[in-house]
């Protein structure tokens, strides 16, 4: 059987429209960042996606999110925006934690073996750790970041860790 992989891109992109266009449209903030606490257990109820959030002592924070980052083919930045700064803010009401500089890990656990890392929207989960207080700014003083991409058809899902970014700036380099 041939798949054409440009049909199936068109094909996400137009689900991946709709799905996040229900709740433009059923939520009565057009503003991401003025959502609140009931408009983002609204769209928890509605997706019934799944966020998680643990703090491991001083060590890291970790959050799963059981949705892929969606990429940025073919999608409304500001559906996007819209949907992930919701689940962020779930995932971060209780986190009281603030970074010096941040090292901020998104891995995507994707059903599909083939994405490329840098067509992900990861500028919606930077931005939330700073509307959440997590970081004064999602400038480089403050922020680093790196994407991680894994296969998982069974449990497709988002992780974030969020640990404060070593001191030493070469730190994944070996001794």
């Amino acid at each position: 059987m041939f798949i054409d992989s440009k049909e199936l891109i068109k094909t996400y992109a137009t689900m991946e429209q709709a799905r996040m266009k229900l709740f433009s449209i059923l939520l009565p903030s057009t503003d991401p960042e003025d959502l609140d606490t009931h408009q983002i257990e609204f769209i928890k109820t509605l997706t019934d996606i799944e966020t998680k959030t643990s703090v491991e002592g001083e060590e890291y924070i970790k959050i799963t999110i059981n949705d892929i980052l969606p990429t940025n083919a073919g999608l409304s930045k500001n559906v996007i925006k819209f949907h992930w700064l919701a689940l962020m803010n779930h995932a971060l009401k209780d986190v009281n934690t603030t970074f010096n500089k941040l090292l901020c890990v998104i891995k995507i656990y994707s059903p599909a073996t083939f994405w490329d890392t840098d067509n992900r929207s990861i500028k919606v989960v930077l931005d939330s750790l700073r509307y959440n207080r997590i970081i004064p700014d999602d400038r480089s003083q403050f922020l680093t970041h790196m994407i991680i991409g894994e296969v998982d058809r069974e449990n497709p899902r988002t992780e974030i860790y969020l640990l404060e970014h070593p001191e030493n700036p070469l730190w994944f380099l070996p001794e």
